[in-house]
């Protein structure tokens, strides 16, 4: 099992990239929309890119701006609630897949324990449309993975 994690701050793209990663064109059939636990929310696709693989993306997408995992409550992150969860699902899927904020905190913990492969999105300061609010929840993200080699 693999899981593939795509963080780094607000706005730089990362629902967008995973939009269209799972776009109509790569996949065979529609989603399932499933809650493997009480508030953790997912998406199931069984062939994706047609390879056969099955997919777990954490989180479910519409249109809304709190989509994927950034939709699911912090109590989720709870000692030992997500760990279990993500101990479960590695059993039945070929890869695993978030993004967004909410889960930075664990990233360290899924590369100890998983084959975890973590993209980390960046901006320069002329692309910062969100200003201080952003630099801050960026040196936070990068100072959570400072140690992780990733």
């Amino acid at each position: 099992m693999v899981l593939l994690s795509i963080i780094g701050p607000p706005a730089v793209g990362k629902s967008s990239i995973i939009r269209a990663l799972f776009s109509e064109e790569y996949v065979n059939k529609p989603p399932n929309l499933i809650e493997p636990k009480p508030l953790f929310k997912c998406t199931e696709y069984n062939d994706y890119l047609f390879t056969g693989n099955r997919v777990l993306l954490l989180g479910q997408y519409d249109e809304g701006t709190f989509s994927g995992s950034d939709s699911w409550s912090y109590s989720v992150l709870a000692k030992g609630a997500f760990e279990s969860f993500i101990a479960e699902q590695s059993k039945s899927y070929d890869k695993l897949i978030f993004e967004g904020d909410r889960l930075t905190s664990k990233t360290e913990w899924l590369t100890e324990n998983y084959d975890t492969k973590v993209f980390m999105l960046t901006i320069t300061p002329e692309e910062n449309r969100l200003g201080k609010m952003q630099e801050a929840i960026y040196k936070t993200n990068h100072g959570l993975l400072e140690d992780i080699k990733c």
